[in-house]
């Protein structure tokens, strides 16, 4: 496991482990903006400062297709954990709360993605 990687994850927005998901899930950006209903240059952009921000690349490119990078398979579980910690939120209270967090929601002071 690389260690540095794992704990900057704490640094990434839901937002961006949304993103960086719905990638590994799809294998491409195209599919990615697809289930996350919003356009293929904000899933870039995203994803960019993504890995600007943890110092790696989390996917290969080749041929329109992503896949993962053994930085990014190394942190899938913590991904999937933190996203299924705010799904759960969805079972305990209204589903809305839920749609605002995955979506980016209130926006912090400072904070760009």
């Amino acid at each position: 496991m690389v260690a540095g990687v794992v704990l900057l994850i704490h640094m990434l927005t839901l937002r961006q482990i949304e993103v960086i998901r719905a990638i590994m899930i799809t294998g491409s950006v195209g599919g990615a903006a697809r289930l996350l209903n919003v356009s293929s240059p904000g899933i870039s952009r995203v994803m960019k400062h993504a890995e600007g921000l943890l110092g790696v690349k989390l996917f290969g490119r080749k041929g329109g297709r992503y896949t993962p990078t053994r930085e990014a398979s190394d942190i899938c579980t913590q991904i999937n954990g933190v996203y299924d910690k705010v799904g759960d939120l969805g079972i305990l209270g209204d589903r809305r709360i839920v749609n605002l967090f995955l979506c980016g929601g209130l926006p912090q002071a400072g904070a760009a993605q």
